[in-house]
């Protein structure tokens, strides 16, 4: 829905599945920039258990834990923590977070916004001389604060050691830094630091690879991470919008997992499915079922998730915040395939009076859980209702058609099997769901007469005219496409049929 409630399965066959050879981790990757509350507080990070270290499961499909548990990659994209937040709102947000049941929050060391001259909440900056090779400790030990918080709270940070404009400016304040050797000794630097802290290291930040010198600056700086900390964390790359770091790095030994920034445009149905795009017809057919999402910590709430065995929901901008656990439980009761649960749970979400905004838009999307290679071939359901009064209802009209169609392909294919009952089967149960649909009865009862079942058909004729008369007139033309037999006599029966 192009509103804020999704419900993303895991790793069940479902909602927006993407593919790649490693893992694609895919979302909504937006930037947040969090206003420095003016109170400061001197709380000291609470020492807690290590997080389980991550790592790429054996089939290349998932991440898990050391332990082989499945890790399951819900992020809210903090970049300016480290860089705009005291220790008391960084407090407040992380403990926000770890209440919402996100799993990661994505920071970037060296920040966006003017990170290396705009001082932090306590008045460092990150580096000395702009030098990657003076980090400065009164900067970095602020870092180290949150970092270990986030952990306390079994919150992973994906660490960003850069924002992209310090290699490849391109856009936004730089100024560019980085070299090879400096971006090694940085990393190396970073790694040895955070070797045991809960982080998955992102390089990239929003810029394309454009040059042998930008890729051998990124390659540079994996090296030194995994020098610093012996090999201990996942590295991948965070893409600029509309892109996936396969377009870039795939290849590069250091990769561990791919990432994909669909954006921050209104329309996102063009960059999902761009994610079944060239991964796929390079036959890069592994599945990861991700969300990265964030929610609003302001006037714009009420906002929520909730995690379950296999799913995830989370809602933004809604009425009230007994939305979200609306939508699990509709979902949890709920039987039937992965669209009907859908379904159910936006309907659970409607009845606790859902957008705040009120009712415009509904979509959904499900594909097959194993890739074919054919992305066309693989989406069950690719559903959208752009402008309605009631969206979630005219979805499930919808919903209901497609299922009736997908009979329909069935009774076709049974056809060409020549298997008339299981063709008749098909037919006859497409009609039932959608029994004022013209178009369903026409061709079941075209079915009938290439059967011999003539006189079965004409009452089926009958029914499919009086819906919709133009089929009567469409009839006689059908011997020509060798849709019926060429019988004149035949035909004039079929024309003349009344109820």
């Amino acid at each position: 829905m192009p509103s804020r409630r999704a419900i993303v399965p895991r790793p069940l066959p479902g909602i927006e599945a993407w593919v790649t050879r490693r893992i694609l981790l895919a979302g909504l990757l937006l930037a947040l920039s969090l206003p420095a509350p003016q109170a400061t507080t001197a709380q000291s990070a609470a020492a807690a258990r290590p997080l389980p270290r991550l790592r790429v499961s054996d089939n290349h499909r998932f991440l898990v834990t050391e332990k082989d548990d499945p890790f399951f990659w819900l992020g809210d994209t903090a970049w300016e923590i480290f860089h705009r937040l005291d220790r008391e709102g960084a407090e407040r947000y992380l403990q926000n977070r770890a209440k919402l049941g996100f799993t990661v929050v994505q920071a970037v060391a060296l920040a966006e916004f003017d990170g290396l001259h705009t001082p932090n909440a306590y008045g460092a900056t990150p580096l000395h001389s702009d030098d990657p090779t003076q980090p400065n400790e009164a900067y970095f030990t602020h870092v180290d604060w949150i970092v270990r918080r986030a952990n306390a709270l079994g919150l992973y940070v994906g660490f960003l050691p850069t924002w992209g404009d310090k290699w490849n400016i391109k856009r936004g304040a730089g100024p560019e830094i980085f070299n090879a050797n400096n971006a090694e000794q940085y990393g190396a630097w970073l790694g040895r630091r955070y070797k045991d802290d809960g982080v998955i290291w992102i390089l990239g930040g929003d810029r394309p690879v454009e040059t042998d010198a930008q890729r051998g600056i990124l390659a540079a700086m994996a090296r030194g991470l995994k020098a610093g900390d012996g090999g201990a964390h996942l590295i991948t790359l965070h893409p600029s919008g509309g892109q996936g770091s396969a377009s870039w790095v795939h290849d590069e030994p250091w990769l561990d997992f791919n990432m994909r920034q669909n954006g921050h445009g209104a329309e996102f149905t063009g960059r999902y499915d761009q994610l079944g795009g060239d991964e796929v017809l390079e036959g890069r057919g592994d599945l990861l079922l991700v969300a990265v999402v964030r929610h609003h910590e302001d006037g714009r709430r009420a906002a929520g998730d909730h995690a379950g065995e296999g799913y995830s929901v989370q809602a933004n901008l809604m009425e009230k915040d007994t939305v979200w656990p609306a939508m699990a439980k509709a979902y949890e009761a709920s039987r039937g395939d992965l669209a009907e649960r859908l379904l159910a749970a936006l309907e659970g979400a409607e009845s606790q009076g859902g957008d705040i905004r009120g009712r415009q838009s509904a979509a959904i999307l499900v594909v097959k859980g194993v890739s074919s290679g054919r992305p066309w071939q693989d989406r069950l359901f690719d559903l959208r209702v752009e402008d309605h009064p009631s969206p979630v209802v005219e979805l499930r009209r919808l919903v209901t058609l497609q299922r009736a169609y997908n009979l329909m392909n069935e009774g076709d294919l049974a056809v060409e099997k020549k298997d008339d009952a299981g063709a008749l089967k098909a037919y006859s149960s497409a009609e039932a769901l959608v029994p004022d649909n013209a178009e369903m009865a026409y061709w079941h009862a075209v079915a009938l007469v290439n059967m011999g079942r003539v006189d079965e058909a004409l009452p089926v004729f009958a029914k499919a005219f009086r819906l919709h008369p133009k089929w009567r007139d469409l009839t006689p033309r059908l011997p020509k496409a060798g849709l019926l037999p060429d019988d004149p006599k035949l035909i004039a029966r079929i024309v003349a049929v009344k109820e």
